[in-house]
């Protein structure tokens, strides 16, 4: 699908995602809250730099660890899934 990102990049102080027909970048500052889905994060930003491409599934992390993910965004993490 042309709509979701085959590449999220996370930096200092910027994320980028990347698809087939899009490239945005936002800076780490402006993220509202990443939502726990599960298997994947959705990542949200504040008026007015809102972007619904920013999506991570758990299980395509190259680099890096989920701990690590959830510590760098620890004060914004929301989790909405129940656990068995």
């Amino acid at each position: 699908m042309s709509i979701l990102p085959y590449c999220v990049q996370i930096y200092d102080d910027r994320i980028e995602s990347k698809g087939e027909k899009f490239h945005v970048i936002r800076m780490l500052s402006h993220v509202k809250k990443v939502v726990d889905m599960g298997d994947w994060y959705q990542i949200f930003f504040r008026f007015p730099y809102k972007n619904g491409r920013f999506v991570c599934q758990k299980n395509l992390i190259k680099q890096g660890s989920i701990p690590e993910f959830e510590t760098k965004f620890k004060d914004v993490l929301i989790r909405n899934y129940k656990s068995d």
